[in-house]
């Protein structure tokens, strides 16, 4: 196996932070059905705190919404990891989540991404929870480092080992 000079981490694993200040919750615990079932994947949410949201893993932007509350990135090796922010946020006004994100734009784990209205969350009675998924998770073994608890970001929350 290789090992990396850089970061003196192997190759095939990640570590997923949290990409907020806030409240760490498991997905089981999720008011969205589909979130808590993990039908998207493997993976968290933290119920924000503030408004700034980081880049919870290093790669390539894949994917964001047009309301700007989905944002896909891909790692180096393969994983893919959705950022989604809030529950029913497709209903959202443009402004309420602020990126200059673009597709194929390349982000640095602990990157600002994102900035939301946390103000207009909670007058439109939205969660401001922040959900980190790994989509394709089948693909790796994952452990989840911390339980339930207030959190900061950059915190490391989940190791995957590619398998």
């Amino acid at each position: 196996m290789r090992i990396s000079i850089f970061k003196n981490q192997k190759v095939n694993e990640t570590e997923i932070v949290s990409p907020c200040e806030g409240k760490l919750k498991r997905l089981e615990t999720s008011n969205d059905e589909v979130f808590a079932l993990k039908t998207l994947g493997e993976g968290f949410f933290v119920r924000a705190s503030d408004s700034q949201i980081y880049a919870p893993v290093s790669g390539v932007v894949t994917s964001i919404f047009p309301t700007k509350h989905a944002i896909g990135i891909q790692t180096k090796n393969g994983m893919d990891v959705m950022l989604h922010i809030g529950v029913d946020t497709v209903k959202l006004q443009k402004n309420t989540i602020e990126s200059r994100l673009q597709v194929h734009d390349v982000v640095k784990k602990m990157q600002p991404i994102c900035e939301i209205d946390l103000i207009t969350f909670k007058k439109l009675g939205i969660l401001p929870d922040v959900y980190v998924f790994v989509t394709n998770s089948a693909e790796y073994d994952i452990k989840a480092i911390r339980e339930e608890q207030d959190i900061y970001e950059g915190d490391v929350v989940l190791k995957c080992i590619r398998r």
